[in-house]
């Protein structure tokens, strides 16, 4: 059993280190440095390979258990952050083969001289042959994960729904708690780590076909567009029926019913409100890169979007009342409601730093709110106190940036649209 025990947990380590690389590490080493100690566990798979005690490899020392700590928790708050995981989606497809590369040679660091040699044949050969399957099939998946996360990420991404946060927070529990059933329990790991690849392989095919699915044909020029956007990016030919959007700015089977309110609701997802290309930047101040339309350079489109936004207003209040009355229970789809209708929209175009900086001082002042928000009838304003604060911080942020432009040198002939600071 010791062979294909050792065989399931070579390929185990690729579908465990897709999702994370310095999570599955910390847990490997901390498992393999005190499970062996645990005498009814010590001959459970991999853990057969390793000579009696625990002996402190250089993979299981002190000092790598406290910076492979670091390092997980670092990387766990990092992956909770919408700005960081973005980033570490460019850089752990790098980070990620190299961490599961060291993990298999710390484990082999462990194994005992003899078992060891017989496994390989007497050579480094096979020694050589794992390590490169390791670090190239977990390359190769994680740019598969990568892939299919970033397409996540473009349909919400902001974390509006907060679905992001809470598929984060299971790739955390799959890498830490899957990397200690694969060292016990390796033949049963692997098989479950397969699915999953095959999982995330065929998430990647649907993204790709639903992306080219949803493109449409001028009947002008021939050229692809979005099914949602009014016009051709290429010749300026309307769209006929262009598609309505879904409630994360996708494009649905069904025509857009108000052709007139079609470019505020794309404008809203962040794009452009011709020919619905995605904006690149956070910014008020940039152009569509297919069709050239400038994001808000006429006032009175940054004024009628605005006004569009501000309008929902009353009624997402009533709503987030309602859902506020529920203890506990009413909370989260409360806040998803409103950031998605009245925060989304402004947020979505201020810069990173100033979005994180608004954040951070409206959950201080939240997490008070939350304390009562499960106290009956009391609690029924929490939400929509929420809601309220949110709306007025990100849409005079929005404002600002909006007047800033108006006023920037590189346009002094433009005249800015006049806003007030109350709604509509």
């Amino acid at each position: 059993m010791i062979g294909p025990s050792l065989a399931a947990g070579t390929v185990g380590l690729t579908g465990l280190f897709a999702a994370r690389a310095f999570v599955p590490m910390f847990a490997a080493a901390l498992t393999l440095r005190f499970a062996p100690e645990v005498g009814w566990v010590a001959e459970w798979g991999l853990l057969r390979l390793m000579g009696g005690e625990a002996v402190p490899s250089w993979f299981t020392a002190d000092e790598t258990l406290v910076v492979l700590g670091v390092l997980a928790l670092v990387e766990i708050l990092a992956h909770k952050s919408s700005e960081a995981r973005q980033l570490l989606t460019l850089v752990d497809q790098y980070a990620k083969p190299l961490a599961a590369l060291l993990t298999y040679l710390g484990i082999l660091s462990l194994t005992e001289a003899e078992i060891l040699a017989s496994l390989l044949g007497g050579s480094g050969t096979a020694y050589g042959l794992g390590s490169v399957l390791v670090a190239g099939g977990t390359f190769l998946v994680a740019a598969v994960h990568n892939g299919v996360l970033e397409s996540a990420i473009e349909l919400d991404e902001d974390d509006d729904t907060g679905a992001l946060g809470l598929l984060s927070w299971a790739q955390d529990g799959w890498s830490l708690f899957g990397i200690v059933l694969l060292i016990l329990f390796p033949l049963v790991m692997v098989t479950l780590i397969v699915l999953a690849i095959g999982f995330i392989f065929a998430l990647r095919k649907a993204a790709e076909s639903l992306e080219e699915n949803a493109k449409a044909t001028c009947e002008e020029c021939g050229a692809t567009m979005y099914r949602a956007a009014l016009s051709c990016p290429a010749c300026s030919a309307p769209n006929p029926s262009p598609a309505e959007l879904s409630w994360l700015g996708t494009a649905t089977r069904r025509t857009a019913s108000n052709r007139s309110q079609q470019p505020l609701l794309l404008a809203s997802y962040r794009r452009c409100r011709r020919c619905a290309t995605r904006l690149p930047r956070r910014s008020v101040d940039q152009a569509c890169p297919a069709c050239g339309t400038g994001a808000f350079d006429s006032a009175e489109f940054a004024a009628a979007y605005d006004r569009a936004i501000s309008e929902r207003l009353a009624s997402v209040l009533v709503v987030c009342a309602c859902l506020s009355l529920v203890p506990v229970v009413g909370l989260i789809p409360g806040v998803i409601y409103y950031r998605l209708a009245l925060v989304a929209p402004y947020r979505r175009y201020l810069e990173r730093g100033r979005r994180l900086l608004l954040k951070i001082g409206m959950w201080i002042c939240f997490l008070f709110l939350i304390l009562f928000q499960w106290v009956p009838i009391v609690g029924g304003a929490v939400v929509p106190i929420m809601a309220l604060v949110s709306y007025r911080v990100y849409r005079g942020a929005f404002l600002k940036r909006i007047r800033n432009q108006a006023t920037a040198p590189e346009a002094p002939d433009a005249e800015g649209p006049r806003f007030s600071d109350s709604p509509g």
